[in-house]
């Protein structure tokens, strides 16, 4: 028989509960615990206990096999350490970080825990379509690849008044690039060992202006996170490029 992972999920939010949703259709998987900020503590339900803080949880079930991390950006480094650091193998929703400091820490407590399992949750790399295109980038078949454009686009009605973590800075850490521009990082990353120039371009458009810039992270923060348009549909486009010298 094989033995039951003893999970864990912190952030039980709409992509906690879809992780709690799929996880309960594997057999291999048994959530003991779940973790989100509006619970009360140490609440038992149908078997599995509640708590709002992750320092609790672990306090209660030391010995996690595992812990689905579904939190907001600005704490998914630091409760990644915490159980990394504790033995605990992670999953956790991208991005890793807010920033490159946070990031090196976590290469260094997995450096030391080698025997741990860490993954993030860039589920591109599952669509049928990259993985036939990673074969045939692999095989050669049809040559080199010498020069890569991707294009990722996100369009929503914003306004900045709304309770949505992601339009606050402070919380999400970063703008549209950070928060799914960054899924063309990783495929890039992905497919590719020969980057050696990155090039990013984000296009703005609105029923107010039109308007094409270099963009930076800290750019895509500025105009996705700052009140500077109230109450606007603008649509995200980043068009990344890769060149093989």
């Amino acid at each position: 028989m094989k033995k039951k992972y003893k999970t864990a999920i912190i952030g039980h939010g709409i992509v906690g509960k879809r992780r709690e949703f799929f996880l309960n259709k594997n057999r291999q998987f048994k959530i003991t615990a779940l973790c989100d900020k509006n619970y009360s503590n140490n609440l038992k339900k149908k078997k599995i206990i509640y708590f709002n803080n992750y320092r609790s949880l672990y306090k209660k079930f030391p010995d996690l096999d595992c812990v689905f991390i579904c939190i907001s950006n600005d704490m998914a480094a630091d409760v990644t350490y915490f159980f990394l650091s504790r033995g605990v193998n992670v999953f956790c929703e991208k991005p890793p970080s807010i920033n490159l400091q946070q990031l090196k820490k976590i290469k260094t407590i997995k450096n030391k825990n080698k025997n741990l399992r860490l993954m993030y949750g860039f589920n591109h790399r599952f669509h049928k379509s990259v993985i036939k295109a990673k074969k045939l980038i692999e095989t050669k078949k049809y040559g080199s690849v010498l020069n890569v454009k991707a294009t990722y686009g996100k369009s929503k009605f914003i306004n900045f008044n709304q309770n949505d973590w992601r339009t606050k800075r402070i919380i999400a850490g970063g703008g549209i690039l950070l928060d799914q521009g960054i899924h063309i990082v990783d495929l890039l990353l992905y497919f590719f060992t020969f980057v050696t120039q990155l090039l990013s371009l984000l296009y703005i458009f609105s029923i107010t202006f039109i308007t094409s810039i270099a963009s930076s992270i800290e750019f895509c923060s500025l105009i996705f996170l700052l009140r500077i348009c109230p109450k606007i549909n603008i649509s995200f486009f980043h068009e990344l490029s890769i060149v093989k010298l």
